[in-house]
């Protein structure tokens, strides 16, 4: 069967807030970022094998699937830095819905000896996701295009933004240039999910439009709040501070930390949450240990081999498939942090017919 389209396309404008402050409850990325969204469209377009809508009766204004033309909504709403982080738990329940958890709520622990943080919670906002329903002439498998799915920064509207962009003692040095090439990199930290509700064929798969050969944790050392080291706990009265582990990690208790430092270690490059300073006086967690063990995202990258064996969407003939779309950026991707802020960006999706069922 020759493959068919659908495409989605999200083009979206993003406008950093005045200003953005540092508080007791922070995310794990660098500061408080947020990014809002203005007028989120989606616009949708198909070839008559494969027809889409946003209900399952068809589109309110022709009672009709869309085949071959063009839709489109629009929705206002605020993209922050979420993860994906403990996404096989509610999979494992069959949850009907993705849930993302947000920012760590000071530094609060389960076992301070070992050092476990109670988790974040679930964010209810933050990130788009919304029921698409897939419809076929046939029994198909549908999946993404490679060749046309893509996710690209809008340097000019970057560039703009970078002009009138709050600064503060890490970015103040940079050129507008400079900050509207950082503010570019934010296209790497974006996500799209697909979640197949139907417990009989439940699925959940992350796609990561730009991923390489650097792979992303779910866990961590981390500069939360922003005062240029890497955060630390104390154990017990009188020792010395040990570097916090964050996110999910495995065998917590056996992580190996060196001698209390003589000096301390700087960084080199930009200052981020995943790149800062090391105190005078604290252990850090050892380069040489073997027993951890970081969860790593298992997301798919937009090349034809993955997404034709990781993800494939099974459509009966007539039956119209739900599945949530969703839209994000990932808090552990190093790309997600404050310089990134006021970015624009282009999202397009486009799904094809895989191959008969």
């Amino acid at each position: 069967m020759k493959a068919k389209n659908v495409i989605v396309g999200l083009y979206t404008s993003m406008i950093a807030l005045p200003v953005f402050s540092i508080t007791v409850s922070l995310a794990w990325y660098s500061g408080a970022t947020k990014l809002e969204i203005d007028n989120l469209n989606i616009a949708i377009s198909a070839e008559p094998e494969l027809s889409v809508s946003f209900s399952a009766e068809g589109e309110e204004s022709t009672g009709k699937w869309v085949s071959g033309n063009s839709i489109s909504t629009g929705i206002n709403s605020q993209l922050i830095p979420v993860s994906s982080i403990y996404h096989k738990e509610w999979e494992a329940e069959k949850s009907s819905m993705p849930l993302f958890y947000g920012s760590y709520s000071g530094v609060l622990f389960k076992d301070k000896t070992a050092g476990e943080l109670f988790r974040p919670s679930v964010k209810e906002t933050g990130y788009y996701s919304e029921a698409l329903y897939l419809r076929s002439n046939s029994d198909v498998y549908v999946t993404l295009d490679p060749n046309t799915t893509t996710v690209t920064p809008n340097s000019q509207k970057n560039l703009e933004a970078a002009k009138t962009a709050r600064r503060d003692q890490f970015n103040q040095g940079l050129s507008d240039e400079e900050l509207a090439s950082r503010m570019d990199d934010y296209v790497n930290c974006l996500r799209v999910s697909f979640l197949d509700p139907d417990p009989d064929t439940y699925n959940y798969s992350i796609i990561d439009p730009k991923k390489g050969q650097k792979k992303t944790y779910y866990g961590g050392i981390l500069d939360i709040d922003r005062d240029g080291y890497f955060d630390t706990y104390q154990s017990a009265k009188g020792e010395a501070p040990k570097e916090i582990l964050y996110g999910d990690v495995q065998n917590l208790n056996k992580a190996a930390y060196d001698e209390p430092l003589a000096e301390e270690i700087n960084y080199s490059g930009p200052e981020t949450c995943f790149n800062a300073k090391c105190a005078k006086g604290t252990r850090c967690l050892s380069s040489t240990q073997e027993s951890l063990t970081f969860t790593e995202e298992d997301s798919i990258g937009l090349t034809e081999d993955a997404l034709q064996t990781r993800f494939l969407i099974p459509l009966k003939a007539f039956v119209p498939k739900k599945v949530i779309v969703s839209i994000y950026a990932e808090g552990w991707d190093e790309s997600s942090v404050n310089d990134t802020m006021g970015a624009s960006f282009d999202f397009n999706l486009s799904f094809k017919i895989a191959r008969e069922r």
